[in-house]
């Protein structure tokens, strides 16, 4: 008897699990389904002839509104020439910023840090433009007062870290945690995710390309004394940048293509199994550390690199491995000198 109140007991744990379940998934459906169709209506308002050449009197009248209500709000929110519509050399790259501008899940005060992602498409050609646009027009955000959970998200190293902000691409969605205490690094940090997605890379890709973008173009929002929690992300993507050059590692995130990135790094490691290790980078363990450190020497002996070059794969090897800071200051995408630029207003 015992028994048979036993198998009714699970059968009915079983079944209401299975219900929950079930209940659970299909109100991520729904979720998921919902952002996919806001997403798909965004896109197909994007203008369909717009383009890199257009002209302004070329457009509509209701975009040609749009473009003078983005230009009244920067000359509002940002302080920098490069902003003002008569200076614009791309409408194309520019008229993205209306998708912020419209997007009434944003506060001011995260769009005024959201606009400077003009600073990073417009010098990028492999971006699609439409899907850009689709993502920042539909952007939810959730605001939390709590102080985001604690993660183990080193590689190799034991540390964890605290998380701050997360993005959900499958929902669009942002989640800022301890929001009174928010930095503007962290605002444009997510920023760049929502542009840069990344989701079919490898995770240490994904935060390293975007911290790395985050301190070229916008050292002047990290705070003094900062402390980056993405060194280690940030040395994998500069070693990338190294052997397999700065713009195919910018196609790679503006593709999202893992592929790519796997293509790339067959074509210069010659090795499955080296391929194998600096796509999954996050899976570093005593084992392998000096097999990280033998391909490199590989690639210096098979492309002869300067004692320069070698110096500077040697200093982000040991910044990979420790996540501390080493003095390789060279910009990898961001050539232009920041120096002269003035600062967000603050509200």
């Amino acid at each position: 008897m015992k028994k048979n109140r036993e198998e009714q007991f699970y059968k009915f744990l079983i079944s209401f699990l299975s219900l929950d379940l079930a209940s659970i998934l299909i109100a991520s459906s729904i979720l998921i389904g919902g952002t996919h169709t806001k997403l798909k209506e965004a896109q197909e308002e994007y203008p369909k002839d717009l383009s890199r050449s257009s002209q302004f009197d070329e457009l509509t009248e209701e975009e040609q509104q749009s473009l003078k209500r983005l230009d009244s709000e920067l000359t509002m929110l940002l302080n920098q020439e490069e902003y003002a519509l008569e200076n614009v050399s791309s409408l194309e790259d520019y008229y993205l910023l209306t998708a912020i501008l419209e997007n009434e899940n944003l506060s001011t005060y995260e769009k005024q840090y959201l606009y400077r992602s003009y600073e990073i498409i417009k010098e990028n050609p492999y971006l699609d433009k439409k899907d850009v646009y689709a993502r920042l027009k539909t952007l939810d955000v959730t605001r939390k007062e709590e102080k985001g959970k604690t993660e183990k998200k080193k590689i190799w190293l034991d540390d964890s870290v605290v998380i701050n902000a997360s993005y959900r691409i499958n929902l669009n969605h942002l989640t800022f945690y301890d929001y009174s205490n928010l930095t503007s690094s962290t605002i444009t940090h997510e920023m760049l995710h929502v542009v840069y997605p990344c989701s079919k890379l490898p995770r240490a890709f994904g935060e390293g390309f975007a911290e790395l973008l985050n301190t070229e173009y916008f050292d002047d929002l990290v705070q003094e004394n900062h402390q980056n929690s993405y060194l280690q992300e940030i040395a994998y993507v500069k070693i990338l940048c190294e052997i397999l050059g700065s713009e195919k590692v910018l196609q790679i995130a503006s593709f999202d293509d893992q592929n790519l990135l796997e293509e790339e790094l067959l074509s210069k490691f010659e090795n499955e199994a080296s391929v194998k290790r600096w796509m999954h980078v996050d899976k570093m363990d005593d084992d392998t550390l000096f097999d990280y450190y033998e391909d490199l020497v590989f690639l210096t002996e098979k492309n002869q690199y300067s004692k320069q070059k070698q110096e500077t794969l040697v200093s982000l090897y040991y910044q990979l491995l420790f996540g501390e800071n080493n003095s390789t200051t060279y910009k990898y995408f961001n050539q232009e000198d920041t120096s002269t630029k003035q600062k967000v207003k603050e509200f």
